[in-house]
């Protein structure tokens, strides 16, 4: 398993929110989250999604891989000051041709402990058999 600690800040929050196009006003202004019944700008529930994969120099992963499918769950919003924890276990398995799958499964909590998301990702080897 291996583990990762990203600072969210309202820079990237915004950053994000931009980049999916998701211009909620949650997203870009405080004024905004704290009347809707939060202490800041919140993130979009997708923004764990691009911490999922992070590149851990101990996780070997084979080049030429090809994303075949990914899940999210949420459970708590990512509010702009949080230090997100992601936490990755990586597998090895077979597709129903044999061919290798690494499925990378990642949990993220806030600095309270709390999870507020996880999601499985899996990338076919293309040419690799396992």
């Amino acid at each position: 398993m291996s583990e990762k600690v990203w600072n969210i800040t309202k820079y990237a929050i915004a950053q994000y929110a931009q980049a999916v196009e998701n211009l909620e006003p949650m997203y870009l202004n405080e004024k905004d989250a704290q009347q809707a019944g939060f202490e800041t700008t919140i993130a979009p529930t997708s923004l764990c999604a691009q911490y999922q994969m992070f590149q851990d120099p101990q996780v070997k992963v084979p080049k030429g891989g090809v994303h075949t499918k990914q899940k999210m769950s949420f459970f708590k919003p990512i509010q702009a000051g949080d230090a997100l924890t992601a936490r990755t276990e990586v597998a090895e398995g077979t597709d129903a041709k044999g061919r290798l799958q690494i499925t990378y499964t990642t949990t993220f909590t806030n600095q309270n402990g709390e999870v507020v998301c996880s999601g499985v990702m899996t990338n076919l080897v293309p040419g690799a058999r396992k």
